[in-house]
């Protein structure tokens, strides 16, 4: 449960690696960290931690780590060090307020950034999960003698009847990345040859397009629209 609670600073943080370890110039240390936050900021436009509530949960890491040298505690299982425990406390502490400020004159960042794989990949996590259990190991794609159709069929009857929660955001998922990916070969480049995904006897174009439409129709059969209005509520 701590390391859920702290899940923030984990996304930020992984950006050094367990074994690297962060880096004690401060110049190199943003320099690394500029892809995750751009994607933990990305995140955030949509709903999630925003970067201050983020740069709390890194403050609490570095508390944690203040009160446990040895870093034996669940919550820092995995988490990157300096080059020793005092220098790891500063660096967060740093890292915090950097967070805090990032953005400022975030346009600007954005505007100049090449996005990493790694960082557009974070938002994409429904549709991963499918890919995963479409084309994984015991996947659905194991199945004999079953259609692509008959097969994201069976994916959404694990979600039914709560599909209203889940699957409109794995459409949204699709079309975001046919509005970044632009042809079939950079669909293929980056969820099959950057991810290692499948998309098994289609083609990429021919697939994501295939997932929103097949989900899209099932919401149109089986969940009809409906909310409380706010006299309602």
């Amino acid at each position: 449960m701590d390391y859920d609670r702290l899940s923030g600073a984990h996304l930020i943080l992984s950006a050094f690696g367990y074994h690297t370890g962060i880096p004690s110039f401060i110049e190199e240390r943003h320099q690394v960290l500029q892809p995750t936050i751009r994607a933990a900021w990305n995140l955030s436009e949509r709903g999630g931690r925003t970067l201050c509530e983020i740069a709390d949960q890194v403050r609490q890491v570095a508390l944690i780590v203040e009160s446990d040298p040895n870093m034996q505690r669940i919550s820092l299982r995995g988490m990157p060090t300096a080059e020793n425990h005092e220098a790891t406390i500063a660096a967060l502490g740093e890292i915090s307020d950097y967070l805090e400020s990032w953005e400022i004159g975030y346009a600007s960042k954005l505007r100049n950034a090449v996005p990493t794989s790694q960082e557009l990949n974070l938002r994409f996590p429904q549709l991963n999960h499918l890919l995963h259990a479409y084309f994984g190991q015991d996947g659905i794609a194991t199945e004999d003698d079953i259609t692509e159709v008959e097969g994201l069929g069976m994916y959404i009857d694990d979600f039914h009847p709560t599909c209203p929660w889940r699957l409109p955001g794995l459409v949204g998922e699709c079309h975001e990345a046919l509005a970044l990916f632009h042809d079939e070969t950079s669909l293929r480049w980056f969820f099959e040859e950057e991810q290692g995904m499948g998309s098994g006897t289609l083609s990429w174009s021919e697939w994501i397009p295939l997932i929103a439409d097949t989900v899209s129709g099932h919401m149109r059969e089986h969940h009809g629209y409906r909310w409380q209005t706010g006299q309602e509520s």
